[in-house]
């Protein structure tokens, strides 16, 4: 989905032959674009790194975010990863050195808190410094105003925002009290967008709720609806912003799943739909599997090309209709920057 190309398990922005794949983000910077990232798990998991980093293997953290950091044109990261907290952002009394893996080890943590450490992001030349932010309070305060041309977000969390907390992991949705020491998903989207609306050539933003994926193939019900929840609020702030602050014939909004996780259905081995029993109430479901599936995918787009996604179909399911293959986004949205 970030280069169109498929190539092994494990890749990040890499081809078999260990080629660097060109990403999304590289297609817009290389118009003078800005570009971004965001996830409610690690900066450096593999999702946000495969719109940023190019390295053999999606494991390693510490490189993926050194690459991330150090060396890419990325305006905008934000994520978990904080080595200074652990999951309930209590802070360690001592932080170990795996600790900073997610943010590429010690010094580079360090670098970024003295606010010196930045690559050439804009093309001219000169270093452009992170501005690193990491409480709540940061990120609520950058949702509008005057805001850095660019910014690393990372939330006093460790693996991620909500779904590592402490708790019964089988309670009820908002059961367990919320980590109430962390921006939401929708804060850390309006934050974004109001640092990537800086520039008037535009910008291309990549949100991930990626711990609906790790519910999921847990198969914690309850958090899942949490993590999806969060999801959702995160993709109305984006379509509020492009509302207020742009128009839909402007920007084009592109909201699907890099797959299923634990086979979701409304019974056991059934094809029958989750079935909505009212506000208030758990639906009627049963997992099927512990991990990712190749179960179809919705996906969902407005604005200026969405009709184009219709072009790309490669076959009809009797039940969901026309689908696409994965590696087609990426070539919409290449098409449309023709």
């Amino acid at each position: 989905m970030a280069s169109r190309t498929k190539t092994y398990n494990g890749a990040i922005g890499v081809d078999p032959n260990l080629n660097a794949l060109r990403n999304i983000s590289e297609d817009f910077e290389a118009l003078g674009k800005s570009t971004g990232v965001v996830t409610s798990v690690e900066l450096s998991h593999a999702t946000p790194a495969s719109f940023v980093a190019h390295h053999p293997s999606r494991g390693s953290y510490s490189e993926i975010a050194n690459q991330m950091i150090r060396a890419s044109a990325t305006d905008v990261i934000m994520g978990a990863g904080n080595p200074l907290y652990n999951d309930d952002s209590v802070k360690r009394s001592t932080v170990a050195a795996e600790h900073y893996q997610f943010v590429g080890g010690k010094e580079t943590w360090e670098a970024l808190e003295a606010g010196t450490l930045g690559s050439d992001a804009d093309g001219d030349g000169d270093s452009d410094p992170w501005q690193l932010i990491q409480t709540k309070s940061d990120f609520e305060a950058l949702q509008s105003g005057d805001a850095p041309d660019r910014v690393i977000g990372v939330p006093r969390v460790y693996t991620t925002l909500q779904y590592g907390r402490a708790g019964d992991l089988n309670a009820t949705p908002f059961a367990v009290a919320m980590n109430n020491q962390v921006p939401s998903l929708a804060t850390m989207a309006r934050a974004s967008l109001n640092v990537l609306d800086n520039n008037e050539a535009g910008f291309f933003l990549m949100i991930e709720g990626g711990a609906v994926d790790w519910a999921a193939s847990n198969n914690d019900s309850g958090r899942m609806i949490e993590e999806a929840a969060d999801f959702n609020q995160a993709a109305a702030a984006v379509a509020n912003w492009v509302e207020t602050n742009s128009s839909w014939s402007e920007t084009l909004v592109i909201v699907t799943s890099d797959h299923e996780a634990g086979y979701l259905t409304g019974t056991p081995g059934v094809y029958d739909e989750v079935k909505n029993n009212g506000a208030g109430v758990m639906p009627t479901m049963a997992w099927n599997s512990t991990g990712h599936t190749n179960q179809l995918v919705p996906i969902f787009a407005k604005g200026p090309g969405a009709d184009l996604f219709q072009n790309y179909a490669v076959g009809s399911d009797p039940v969901r209709g026309a689908y696409l293959d994965n590696t087609d986004i990426p070539k919409v949205i290449r098409k449309l920057l023709e």
